[in-house]
């Protein structure tokens, strides 16, 4: 392999190994965020349900005393069939 070649392998294997120490590093720092919020436990007992999909759930609906009831929060998630 030509020496331009070996250097631009070694550049890029090197911003690779770069990125996934700051990947590592972030979803770290949100299992340990979430270790802290008593409602993600609940949100990872659903199929499927880490706990940053539980963290973007929490983000998405915001304060949950906005919604007057929980048809009113599965018709805003888009989960409520309707009728026209």
């Amino acid at each position: 392999m030509p020496w331009v070649d070996e250097l631009q392998v070694r550049h890029l294997v090197s911003h690779l190994t770069f990125l996934q120490d700051q990947l590592d590093e972030t979803d770290w720092l949100i299992a340990r965020k979430s270790s802290q919020d008593t409602r993600v436990p609940h949100l990872m007992q659903l199929t499927g349900i880490g706990y940053f999909a539980a963290f973007a759930i929490l983000a998405a609906i915001g304060d949950i005393a906005r919604f007057p009831s929980p048809g009113k929060l599965t018709a805003y998630a888009g989960l409520a069939p309707g009728f026209h």
